[in-house]
């Protein structure tokens, strides 16, 4: 009996250890998807928008929620007794992935339709990270954390939601696209 309390013990600690791999990526996602949203008003400011696209408040607003998400993710990592100024593997691969997205919509030629197909990517990215943060905090027994990641998740599937819709209205009626411009090699 006893070596089987310290496998359910030892079983438990790795589930912690992966909730904190797994909260370090969310933190640094969160960080990047906000300043995501700089960056589309930048492009917003830039080109303007377009029938059917976003408004500056709508990509505020997203903006916010997404500095909202960072906040509630680092007062989870304290809560749990982690550093949050700690990186994680996982939050170098995210912060590695989230760079290639930025790098996109920081390019001069490419436009805020364009920027909007790669803000998709980090959205639906996104959203599966909340589900599998969700699933990881509920199989250590963090049922409020889980709760609270839930609310997170639905805000997520809105802007998914939202994204898609500005990508459709931008093909226009016919489904055309605006052509795009050459992107450099």
């Amino acid at each position: 009996m006893g070596l089987l309390a310290h496998s359910t013990e030892a079983e438990g600690a790795d589930d912690l250890a992966l909730l904190m791999e797994k909260l370090g990526e969310r933190l640094i996602f969160e960080r990047a998807g906000a300043r995501l949203y700089e960056a589309l008003l930048s492009k917003l400011d830039a080109y303007g928008s377009f029938e059917g696209g976003p408004e500056r408040d709508d990509l505020e607003e997203i903006r916010s929620e997404e500095h909202e998400h960072f906040l509630m993710v680092r007062e989870a990592i304290t809560d749990l007794g982690g550093d949050p100024a700690q990186p994680t593997p996982s939050a170098s691969l995210a912060e590695l992935t989230t760079r290639g997205v930025q790098a996109v919509i920081q390019n001069p030629r490419v436009d805020l339709r364009q920027s909007l197909e790669a803000i998709l990517v980090v959205e639906l990215t996104d959203s599966a990270g909340w589900d599998l943060l969700i699933s990881i905090a509920e199989s250590v027994g963090r049922i409020p954390l889980a709760e609270s990641f839930k609310k997170a998740l639905q805000s997520e599937a809105e802007h998914v939601e939202k994204v898609q819709t500005w990508i459709k209205n931008a093909r226009g009626v016919n489904g055309d696209c605006a052509t795009p411009r050459e992107l450099p090699d």
